[in-house]
């Protein structure tokens, strides 16, 4: 969860919104951030963009949708492809052996 004076990309981005330079606190302020970030994930009924922050207690919460793949592989599509490239093949083949085949 994201504080409310906090940046949107404060998990990714931490380590440059700390000035100090002190080992022992950048991996205490990194233990903090691990402990912090718990991934949820939601699913939406309707299209709300590649990214969105929604407000719960105590701060926001962003959702990213950029590692969904925008298409769904379909297995009746599969079957039509296979379809179309197996008539052009022997379309082609017939093209080319047709005048022998014809031939008196």
């Amino acid at each position: 969860m994201i504080k409310t004076d906090e940046p949107l990309n404060v998990f990714t981005h931490w380590s440059n919104y700390i000035i100090e330079s002190n080992r022992e606190k950048r991996d205490e302020k990194n233990r903090e951030m691990l402990a912090r970030r718990v991934p949820i994930f939601k699913l939406m009924d309707e299209y709300v963009g590649e990214s969105f922050v929604e407000e719960v207690d105590g701060g926001k919460r962003v959702y990213n949708a950029n590692e969904l793949s925008r298409t769904m592989p379909h297995a009746g599509n599969s079957w039509f492809e296979f379809l179309g490239i197996f008539a052009a093949v022997f379309g082609l083949a017939l093209a080319l052996l047709e005048p022998r085949l014809t031939k008196q």
